[in-house]
């Protein structure tokens, strides 16, 4: 693996520690670690609320149903340009 910010942050902190073996160790826990955290940070998308006065399924995009739909910002661009669709009113999601 690549230099990784554990190792940097060992050099930093604590340079006497930075040996071969410590940089080998953290590497193993970035490997392990990474994909969990790449689950977490997927898993806290932004999402926008947006209202479909109709069902439809759009190929490449999704397919939204009428009344409140929640999806991820990119995707709430593209579903913005439909005439069916606006953003959801607060007093809708407060229901």
């Amino acid at each position: 693996m690549e230099d990784n910010i554990i190792n940097e942050i060992i050099e930093a902190v604590a340079p006497e520690i930075a040996t071969p073996e410590v940089e080998a160790v953290a590497n193993e826990v970035v490997e392990a670690v990474a994909p969990i955290v790449a689950k977490k940070v997927k898993a806290t998308v932004e999402k926008i609320a947006i209202h479909s006065s109709k069902d439809f399924a759009w190929a490449g995009v999704g397919a939204v149903t009428a009344g409140i739909n929640y999806v991820e910002k990119e995707l709430a661009d593209k579903w913005l340009k439909r005439g069916h669709v606006r953003l959801a009113k607060t007093e809708e999601l407060n229901k």
